[in-house]
C-alpha cells in the first residue's frame, strides 16, 4: 500500500536557528495579502519568498514570482542559508499547542510518500480541487522542484507502534529544531538516520492508506509533474515521492476544528 522513504531534508542553517519564529510561515493557502507583505518584513530570508512570492506589476512569463524563487533558492543554497541533509532522515515532530487551556502534543513523520493516483485507493482525499490553485502549485513546481512544505496526512495507528518505535529517538537525540512560533506554539524536530528504523517505519506502512488533511492540490500536482517528467522520458526517480507530515488519527493532539465558510 503506502511507499513511505526517508529523504535528505533541505532545512535553514542552524546559525539561523534563533531567528526561525521570523523566518516560518504558515501554509500558503491561508496567508491574506497583508499577512503577505508582514512575512516579507520580516526577514530576508522569510519562506514567504520560496512558498509563496509576490507578483509584480512588471512581471513577464520569463521573469515573474516563480521564477524569483527559483534564484532565491539556489542563491540560499550557494549561500549556505539552506543546507540539505547529508544522510537520508526520518523527520520526528512534536507541535506543542494550546487549547481551553490544556497543552496538546501532536506526534507526526515527515517523510517522502509515493505518488499514487486517487484511484488506486493508497491515497485517499476528502475533498474536490481547483484548477486555478493547482496550476499555480505546478509553476512553482516546474521551477523550483522543491516541496517547500508537506502535505498533511493521516493514518491509523491504534497501538501507537510509530509513536512508540519513535520515544529511544527522542529520548537519545538532540531536536534539530526546537522553536516557538508567532503564535506560541513549540516545533521540535528530529532527524533519526537510523535503517534500523527506516526499516520498521517502511514495513509498517506497507499496509496502511494514507488519507490527506490537507494539501489536496500540492498533492495532484506533484502527481501531475511526476508524470509530466515519466511522459518525457526523463529521470523519475526523485520524482515519484512527495513531502508529507503523518499523524496517526489516535493521536491524543490531532484535534479537527470547523471551518467556517459562506
Amino acid at each position: 500500500m503506502a511507499k513511505i522513504i526517508p529523504i535528505k531534508g533541505m532545512r535553514f542553517s542552524p546559525a539561523l536557528n534563533d531567528e526561525l519564529y521570523r523566518i516560518i510561515t504558515p501554509p500558503y493557502d491561508v496567508i491574506t495579502p497583508e499577512g503577505q507583505e508582514e512575512y516579507y518584513r520580516k526577514s530576508d530570508y522569510n519562506i514567504i519568498r520560496l512558498e509563496y512570492g509576490k507578483s509584480l506589476s512588471k512581471d513577464t512569463p520569463g521573469s515573474n514570482k516563480y521564477t524569483r524563487a527559483a534564484e532565491t533558492l539556489k542563491e540560499w543554497m550557494e549561500k549556505g542559508i539552506l543546507l540539505q541533509e547529508e544522510k537520508p532522515a526520518v523527520y520526528l515532530y512534536e507541535q506543542h499547542f494550546q487549547y481551553e487551556q490544556q497543552t496538546y502534543i501532536r506526534n507526526g513523520i515527515y517523510c517522502g510518500v509515493g505518488l499514487s493516483p486517487f484511484e488506486e485507493g493508497v491515497i485517499i482525499p476528502h475533498e474536490e480541487t481547483m484548477s486555478k490553485p493547482k496550476a499555480d502549485r505546478l509553476q512553482l513546481l516546474r521551477h523550483c522542484e522543491t516541496n517547500f512544505s508537506p502535505i498533511f496526512g493521516l493514518f491509523r495507528d491504534q497501538e501507537q507502534f510509530v509513536v512508540t518505535t519513535s520515544t529511544y529517538y527522542k529520548e537519545n537525540q538532540k531536536p534539530i529544531l526546537n522553536f516557538e512560533d508567532e503564535e506560541g506554539q513549540l516545533h521540535k524536530l528530529w532527524a533519526v538516520t537510523d535503517t534500523r528504523f527506516f526499516d520498521l517505519i517502511v514495513k509498517f506502512f506497507q499496509d496502511k492508506n494514507i488519507f490527506i488533511a490537507d494539501g489536496h492540490h500540492r498533492y495532484e500536482t506533484a502527481l501531475q509533474f511526476y508524470l509530466e517528467k515519466k511522459k518525457r522520458k526523463e529521470e523519475i526517480a526523485g520524482y515519484a515521492h512527495v513531502l508529507m507530515a503523518l499523524v496517526n488519527i489516535y493521536d491524543e493532539g490531532l484535534l479537527v476544528f470547523p471551518t467556517h465558510r459562506v
